[in-house]
C-alpha cells in the first residue's frame, strides 16, 4: 500500500459515516472520511425535539447526539477532510475525485451521504 493512501474512503460526515470511521478504524483500516459541509453530524445538527430512546442515551437533542459521535471519531485515527465533495468515482484503480479535482486512490469507497429534506412543491 502507499504511503497515505486511505484504504477505505467514506463519502459522508453524519451518523452513518461516522459509524463507518469508528468501525473501520476498530479493524485496524486506514480511513479517511469527506465531508461536504464544515461540519459533522448531518441531519443530526438540524433536529432540536429530543431524540428519545435511543440505546444507552434516553433523552437528548440532535446536536448533542451529534456531538458524542463526534467525540468517539476523535477518538480514532480516521482522517477528516470538511468542505471536501465527491465529484465522480473511477474504477481501475479505484479512484474517487473530489470537486476539487483531487485523486484520491482506495481499496474501498463507503457511500454514507444520508437523506435530504425535500419538499413536493404543493399548495
Amino acid at each position: 500500500m502507499k504511503a497515505n493512501r486511505p484504504r477505505v474512503i467514506i463519502i459522508g460526515g453524519g451518523p452513518g459515516g461516522i459509524a463507518c470511521g469508528i468501525w473501520a478504524a476498530r479493524l485496524g483500516l486506514d480511513a479517511l472520511l469527506l465531508e461536504g459541509s464544515g461540519v459533522l453530524g448531518g441531519q443530526l445538527c438540524t433536529v432540536l425535539s429530543p431524540v428519545t430512546d435511543y440505546p444507552g442515551i434516553p433523552n437528548v437533542d440532535g446536536p448533542a447526539l451529534a456531538a458524542r459521535f463526534i467525540a468517539h471519531l476523535e477518538q480514532t485515527t480516521v482522517q477528516v477532510r470538511h468542505d471536501c465533495r465527491a465529484a465522480a468515482i473511477e474504477t481501475e484503480p479505484l479512484r474517487l475525485v473530489t470537486a476539487a479535482g483531487d485523486k484520491l486512490d482506495a481499496e474501498a469507497v463507503i457511500i454514507a451521504t444520508g437523506a435530504r429534506r425535500r419538499r413536493l412543491g404543493l399548495d
